[in-house]
């Protein structure tokens, strides 16, 4: 069935309706974090869910025709977006996650300045080793197992394509251009996949305590130790996958040390990525 966009199907909010939406739903505090995907973000909001912390979902994603078709005949996108805050709304606080193209989409239907006046609180999650993070999105879409707790099918993740996965550095790393040009306007906090997973307990009391909600660690401890812990998807020979990508695209590995290090800079990676694989810049995902 075909999917569709929000920006495709639904009628833009008026003037001053998000502030109406948000009352009448019972929303006190909305809070957004931008996510660049395969990011240890699903793991953070079902932690975040847990602690009566917002839902974490991404409402803004693209549905079937049939279905908005179905649910919102009149295309109105104040109706899909209240009934979706109050469905979501835990404690008067709803928390959602949104990707840099779906967070396009949504501000043709709400306005800039609208949405950041709204929206008390933005944070982001990214992944420093953007190698490993592009191998994931290859390897998801190819499969088509988006989760990391899913069985692999017999014969996947046999193929392997490294301009493809030079095409998700590619689109990785835009996304976190388009982050960075957002955190030029807002005041958003960033958080990592590496740190999410390998010290969950500190990173996450961190994230809440950003938003003034404070747990116990009694009450953290109890969640983490129930939460499943993404762990990574292994087939025969992704390791030695990940180093031939190196080896044979020898100035990556200068860029995964200066990512490691803190040093994300996106205007940096593609101006390397124009120098040594130009093509890669019309090749699909």
């Amino acid at each position: 069935m075909k999917l569709v966009n929000f920006s495709d199907y639904f009628l833009p909010l008026q003037a001053g309706q998000l502030a109406s939406i948000k009352k009448s739903a019972g929303v006190d505090r909305l809070y957004f974090s931008i996510i660049t995907g395969r990011s240890g973000s699903t793991y953070l909001a079902d932690v975040c869910r847990g602690l009566g912390f917002g839902q974490g979902e991404e409402p803004f994603n693209e549905l079937p025709l049939g279905v908005l078709e179905e649910a919102e005949p009149d295309r109105r996108f104040d109706r899909f977006l209240r009934q979706t805050l109050s469905n979501s709304v835990i404690h008067g606080t709803a928390y959602y996650q949104i990707s840099i193209p779906r967070l396009k989409h949504l501000l043709e239907l709400v306005p800039m300045e609208e949405l950041i006046n709204e929206v008390d609180l933005f944070t982001a999650v990214k992944r420093r080793n953007i190698l490993s993070q592009a191998i994931s999105f290859h390897n998801a879409q190819r499969t088509g197992l988006w989760h990391t707790n899913a069985e692999l099918k017999v014969g996947s993740g046999e193929m392997f394509d490294p301009r493809k996965i030079l095409a998700w550095v590619r689109e990785i790393n835009e996304m976190e251009f388009q982050i960075e040009l957002l955190e030029k306007r807002l005041d958003i906090k960033t958080f990592y996949y590496e740190d999410i997973i390998s010290s969950p307990f500190e990173t996450i009391l961190i994230f809440l305590r950003y938003h003034n909600l404070y747990v116990s660690s009694i009450e953290m401890s109890r969640v983490l130790s129930s939460a499943h812990l993404p762990q990574k998807i292994k087939w025969k020979q992704t390791n030695i996958k990940y180093l031939e990508m190196i080896y044979n695209f020898p100035w990556l590995q200068n860029i995964l040390i200066q990512r490691m290090n803190g040093a994300l800079d996106p205007a940096y990676l593609q101006a390397e990525m124009q120098r040594h694989v130009p093509d890669i810049f019309s090749m699909p995902v």
